[in-house]
């Protein structure tokens, strides 16, 4: 079965006891490794990135197989020395640190945002008009 999270940001869930983005991201870093939190704050802090959906349409290029086959062949033997990774590391560490992120965002947003059935009635009062569309 595929899962399936409708997320739609901006506090739309905040009522029904769900954590805002902001909320999320601080719950989320408790759970990261340093090197992953390291790497979650440089993403954060570009000037594109406003919030957790940013970050994971910034890790999906970076992780899709050609562009890593791609990164690998050109960048071999380089090094990355920012503070994303906390000192000098090879491409092959940045690419491992970008899967571990991305995997640590996608199983907290399904433990974070997880379905509860006790608020089905208030969430369809609140979002009748949207559902009928």
């Amino acid at each position: 079965m595929t899962k399936v999270a409708l997320f739609l940001g901006a506090g739309a869930s905040r009522a029904f006891g769900y954590p805002t983005t902001l909320e999320f991201v601080n719950e989320l870093k408790k759970t990261l490794g340093i090197l992953e939190k390291n790497l979650l704050n440089s993403i954060l802090k570009s000037p594109k990135v406003s919030d957790i959906e940013h970050v994971l349409q910034t890790l999906d290029p970076i992780l899709e197989p050609n562009s890593i086959a791609y990164l690998s062949s050109v960048l071999k033997g380089s090094k990355i020395s920012t503070e994303t990774l906390g000192a000098e590391a090879d491409w092959g560490l940045f690419i491992s640190r970008c899967e571990v992120l991305k995997q640590g965002i996608i199983t907290e947003l399904f433990g974070q945002y997880e379905f509860d059935s006790t608020k089905l009635g208030k969430i369809i009062d609140c979002y009748t008009e949207l559902y009928s569309i």
